[in-house]
């Protein structure tokens, strides 16, 4: 066979170094590819452990084969499947040296060509192509995720182009313990051409097609080929590493029954075929002189070759053997001709070959006599050389476990490694002798450690296969050889010699130990268990009560030394315990001082144990025959605690007696403090004395006068005393005052104080005139007493309570003026004055009486000049006051009317009156208090007899007259929409405003009268008014006064028109716009109900608008207040706290936009209410 080949690796555009690795092997027809992965340099370790693995092996056992015809495709597969399985193992154990390479791991492409076949294995996506005939085709399939998806139609063509996952592959070599590797056979003609490359090229952009191209091109140049597809590679942007390896199959052997193409033979002629007959010649005469010689010579015997290993790590191989004396042997590697050797005279013979690599190799030799004659080839020998050590991390260490303690002549040695090698070992620095690794792995054998010195030893062991490789390290077991035995374990309990239970807890320490056995009298000895370092335990039951019990204790330390003999105790059980002492002093929840003294009883011979706060405080002595006990104990710190006694007889302890708590108290109580201090004013005598102090203390009072005694009294727990009676002279009584706390601590010092007796009471105090009502304001209190005096009221409240207040009086005898607010009603007012030492001054009594509001003067909004008498000679009268009021009407000698308002302030009555002109007077006063009075007011009436047909009434107009009946219960609905009325028809009116046609008639029979409605507004509120008779009315009547001087705004005559104003209630905020226009001057109304009485503010905000605030007054719509002309902020209030007269139902607010103005305009409007007295707002 013959072809041709070039190799060439790129590390391309963007990569640092190089992980592909190829093996190129033209004289044996072995090519391969390998592209490494891992980073950090491990890709490449795991690429040329590829390339090197399939150097070593395939060439070598291609070689081995005896006969021809046992390399068969099958067979040929498998080697080159092992060879790469081999490298699969040799990166894994390079993983296991080295942990950091792991992942680590390569593809890999092989290719032998064997007489007119290729064969071919491959695990990852480096490929394999061949060119016939100018066609490209692809032989190997890409182990990767892409290429498996789009086989198995999960995802097409298009997508797998750039797939995240396409450089994903599924299979690889040195990722795994094993390897799949995937093989084939195809036959191979002369002309073919072979691409073998790593996926550097399919990174590069190198398309198939371009492929095709390039190898078709340079056909007969294959460098060129290689050369061209890196650059081409490169130029497509060089991401990865690129391996190209290009084979031409220039002349084959192939079986004709086999080959799809059988060369035909072209027969010659002229100088040919003198040429083929010379030539024929020529062969027949060769063949005759090699038959002569075949005929006249016998060729030398066939030489020995003494046995030599099949395995081996050396370099170079002695070879030895006989022959013929003065003869030459050749020796015979690989079949191939290495050396030459001359043979001694008795024939023998010996040569050294190298090996030049790991591998296998064949040896066989033959005899060339004198005569130039040459045997046949003795029998092969096998020799495979093998310089890989087994990996140390392959052993694993069954036994012993690494830094064991032991004092035994011997260690087990076990474990497991490489199968069929040996396992060297050593004891500190001494070699022993060697153990043996079965076919499993598997070692076993046992050491030697008798004699060695007490202390610290390493057993060092490593592997060695059979070619006599070994690692350069050990792996080392350390232990420590200890034959010294532990001391005697010590009985931490028992500790005396009795104990007080049948059921015991053993407690021993031994140092060093690492077992502890204890015997209980004759019983066997039983292991204790570890229950901290150097302490081990044993619960013990069943003890005999009286009876005396031994315990032994021996150790045992890790090594498995003893300790020399045993330790021995002996006790005696007692279960009865003795009673509990008593603790006598301190007492339950009492307090002591320091020192603390403590004292009981027990039963006599017992010892006592203190307790303060759970720690022993003082232990007594055996108490003889005596039951009582005493003891006194310093250092005890101040505070509570708690106190517990045990006693103990005969070993055994009694239960520990009710804990005592008690407070330590060592601290002076602070001195009293008297209320009042230490100066006192009183007023009485005997008087009480009281004060503070440390609570629960006892406090002593002495007066300083003589042959005087001591009085006391105890502290309370809210630390609060109190003396009395103590008699007293006038003038000033001198007092010392201590106290002592609980715990006897008396307090350092005693107080000195003077308490002065005053028994002359001061005079009553005298006020300035008060008035007989208080109109829900503030009362002001004022007038003249003693000076240095205090003046008390006493308010009694109507309602049952107590109103009780203070003022002083300044040092000319004048009170401090008091100001208080108090609920309508009436009161009774007690006041007097009291000294600093508590006399009092006689009390004096006044009336308080609180009214909300005064009666409103009855004033005749409805009433006419005229009023008809109906036939009982009665009239009726109607007018306002305020709400609820008594009304008393008067005419002359007629005698007095009364009737009460509604809750609107309306009243309405029949009174008999005389004929003619007449003079009713009013006045109001209230329901409940009927001296509270307005003042008077007058109606002046002309009075009529009713002409026949006519009801009574006020007017002598129909039309009015038709609007008196009945018109101050009228409710008038909210209109639905806008009028002139000034033009328009009755009937316009009654459907604009939603009112009855007669009272639209009236409006029209009105306007008339009296002319066109010509008012100071363009707007009219109508349907919020009660009776809308007065609206109507009271805007007819300004209009006939303003008759002739209309108002005009902009020259224009004012369109007066009746709309529906929006309703404003007290504390609300509106914003909205007006519709400006220039050179017009536009308005908008708004409805502003009361709350009641009191302050009403309203902040306007609109640039360039009038604010106008206007009564709907029944007599005008006066101007209440008008705000600022332009600016962005304005302010108006209107202050009702001080009128008498009744409160309107609304009153209007008025915006205009001026002349200036054009569009949609924006403002706001807030209000605010504080009503009278009480300071409230909305």
């Amino acid at each position: 066979m013959k072809i041709s080949a070039s190799a060439i690796t790129d590390v391309g555009r963007k990569r640092e170094h190089n992980e592909d690795n190829y093996y190129s092997c033209p004289e044996h027809f072995l090519f391969a590819v390998a592209d490494g992965m891992g980073g950090a340099a491990a890709g490449e370790v795991a690429s040329a452990l590829v390339a090197e693995t399939i150097g070593i092996t395939l060439p070598a056992a291609l070689m081995s084969a005896e006969k021809p015809d046992e390399l068969t495709d099958e067979n040929l597969e498998r080697l080159l499947a092992a060879s790469i399985e081999k490298a699969n193992f040799r990166i894994q154990e390079d993983i296991r040296r080295s942990p950091e390479k792991a992942g680590m791991g390569s593809t890999c492409v092989l290719m032998a060509l064997r007489e007119g076949k290729v064969h071919m294995a491959h695990v990852g996506d480096s490929r394999i192509y061949r060119l016939r005939n100018n066609v490209l085709t692809q032989l190997t399939e890409d182990h990767s995720w892409v290429n498996e998806s789009l086989r198995n139609g999960l995802i097409t063509a298009e997508e797998a182009v750039n797939h995240r996952f396409k450089n994903v592959i599924t299979r690889a070599v040195g990722t795994k313990e094993t390897v799949q590797v995937e093989t084939q056979t195809k036959f191979s003609l002369p002309g073919d051409v072979y691409m073998m490359c790593s996926d550097g090229l399919m990174a590069g952009k190198v398309a198939d097609s371009t492929i095709e191209e390039v190898l078709r091109k340079n056909f007969n140049d294959v460098n060129a080929s290689a050369r061209e597809l890196i650059n081409l590679a490169n130029q497509g942007g060089g991401p990865d590493n690129i391996t190209i390896i290009v084979i031409r199959v220039d002349e084959t052997v192939t079986d004709p029954a086999f080959s799809p193409e059988t060369p035909q033979v072209t027969r010659g002629s002229g100088k040919k075929a003198v040429l083929l007959a010379l030539t024929g010649l020529l062969l027949l005469t060769a063949v005759g002189l090699v038959l002569f010689k075949i005929l006249t010579f016998s060729p030398p015997p066939t030489p020995s070759m003494d046995e030599f290993a099949d395995l081996t790590s050396e370099k170079n191989l002695m070879v030895s053997g006989k022959s013929i004396p003065s003869s030459s042997v050749e020796i015979l590697v690989n079949g191939a001709s290495a050396t030459s050797i001359q043979t001694s005279s008795d024939g023998s013979w010996k040569a050294q070959i190298p090996l030049t690599a790991d591998g296998q190799f064949s040896i066989s030799a033959r005899t060339v006599d004198a005569s130039g004659n040459t045997s046949p080839e003795s029998p092969v020998r096998i020799i495979s050389r093998d310089t890989i050590p087994p990996a140390i991390e392959s052993m694993k260490i069954h036994s012993p476990a690494n830094n064991i303690v032991t004092g035994t002549d011997s260690l087990e040695l076990s474990g497991s490694t490489e199968p069929n090698t040996t396992v060297q070992v050593m004891l500190d620095d001494i070699s022993l002798k060697p153990l043996t690794v079965d076919e499993k792995g598997f070692f076993k054998g046992l050491v030697e450690i008798r004699g060695l010195g007490d202390g610290e030893h390493n057993i060092r062991i490593r592997p060695m296969d059979k070619a006599g490789n070994i690692p350069a390290d050990f792996m080392v077991i350390p232990f420590e050889y200890d034959t010294e035995a532990p001391p005697l374990p010590d009985f931490i309990t028992p500790s005396g010699d009795t104990v007080n239970t049948t059921s015991l807890t053993v407690r021993v320490k031994a140092r060093e130990a690492g077992k502890v056995e204890i015997q209980l009298d004759s019983n066997p000895f039983k292991d204790a268990e570890l229950e901290r370092e150097d302490v081990f335990k044993m619960e013990l039951f069943g003890l005999q009560e009286g009876r005396e019990h031994t315990l032994r204790a021996r150790s045992h330390d890790k090594a498995g030394n003893k300790s020399p003999g045993e330790r021995v105790v002996t006790f005696t059980v007692y279960t009865t315990r003795p009673p509990a002492p008593k603790v006598d002093s301190p007492t339950q929840g009492g307090i002591t001082r320091s020192p603390l003294k403590i004292m009981g009883t027990a039963s006599p011979g017992s010892r006592i144990t203190l307790l303060v706060d759970g720690k022993q405080a003082a232990m007594i002595p055996t108490t003889g025959e005596k039951i009582t006990w005493e003891a006194e104990i310093q250092g005890i710190a101040d505070g509570n605690h708690v106190l517990k006694a045990q006693s103990e007889y005969h070993g055994a302890i009694s239960l520990f007696s009710d804990p005592i708590t008690f407070t330590l108290d060592s601290i002076a109580p602070p001195i009293p403090v008297p209320n009042g201090g230490r100066s006192l004013l009183v007023s009485e005598s005997p008087f009480k004395l009281s004060g503070t102090c440390e609570a629960n203390a006892r406090v002593f009072i002495t007066n300083a006068a003589p042959g005087s005694k001591t009085f006391e009294t105890q502290c309370s727990s809210s630390s609060e005393f109190q003396f009395g009676p103590v008699s007293l002279e006038e003038g000033k009584n001198k007092f010392y005052l201590r106290s002592e706390d609980m715990a006897g601590n008396s307090s350092a010092e005693s107080i000195i104080m003077i308490v002065t007796l005053d028994t002359v009471p001061p005079a009553p105090p005298v006020l300035e005139k008060m008035k007989d009502f208080y109109l829900k304001t503030p009362v002001l209190l004022s007038g003249h007493a003693d000076t240095d005096s205090t003046i008390i009221f006493l308010v009694k409240l109507d309602t049952g309570k107590d109103v009780r207040f203070e003022t002083t009086v300044s040092h000319n005898g004048q009170l401090d003026p008091v100001s208080q607010n108090f609920p309508m009603g009436k009161h009774t007012l007690i006041y007097w004055a009291a000294d600093e030492a508590g006399n009092e001054s006689t009390r004096k009594t006044l009336p308080l009486k609180i009214i909300e509001r005064l009666p409103a003067t009855p004033y005749f909004p409805d009433m006419g000049k005229t009023v008809f008498l109906d036939s009982s000679g009665k009239a009726r009268i109607s007018g306002r006051s305020g709400p609820g009021d008594l009304i008393s009407l008067s005419c002359g000698n007629t005698g007095s009317t009364s009737c009460q308002a509604d809750d609107g302030g309306r009243f309405q009555l029949d009174m008999t009156l005389p004929i003619g002109q007449i003079k009713i007077e009013a006045f109001a006063s209230l329901i409940d208090d009927p001296a509270i009075r307005s003042e008077k007011s007058t109606l002046e009436l002309t009075v009529r007899m009713a002409e026949s047909g006519r009801t009574s009434g006020n007017s002598a107009d129909p039309a009015e007259n038709s609007m008196l009946n009945g018109s101050s219960s009228w409710h008038v609905p909210r209109p639905s929409g806008e009028v002139d009325i000034n033009s328009a028809s009755a009937a316009e009116i009654a459907t604009a405003l939603d009112i009855p046609p007669a009272v639209a008639a009236s409006i029209v029979a009105i306007r008339t009268k009296n002319g066109s409605f010509t008012g100071t507004s363009q707007t009219l509120d109508v349907p919020e008014m009660t009776n809308f008779y007065q609206s109507v009315r009271s805007y007819m009547k300004v209009s006939s006064t303003q008759k002739s001087t209309p108002s005009a705004e902009n020259g224009q005559s004012l369109q007066n028109r009746i709309v529906r104003a929006p309703v404003i209630n007290p504390g609300d905020s509106i914003s909205s716009t007006i519709k400006a226009t220039a050179g017009k001057t536009i308005s908008s109304l708004y409805r502003f109900r009361p709350a009641g009485r009191g302050i009403y503010k309203f902040i306007f905000n609109g640039k360039g608008l009038k604010f106008e605030i206007l009564t709907t007054n029944p007599i005008t719509p006066e101007h209440i207040t008008t705000v600022g002309k332009t600016g962005s902020s304005q302010m108006g209030t209107w202050d009702t706290s001080a009128s008498s007269t009744l409160m309107p139902e609304a009153i209007l607010i008025k915006i205009t936009a001026s002349t200036d103005n054009s569009g949609e305009v924006p403002f706001e409007i807030k209000t605010t209410y504080t009503s009278i007295g009480t300071g409230d707002g909305f």
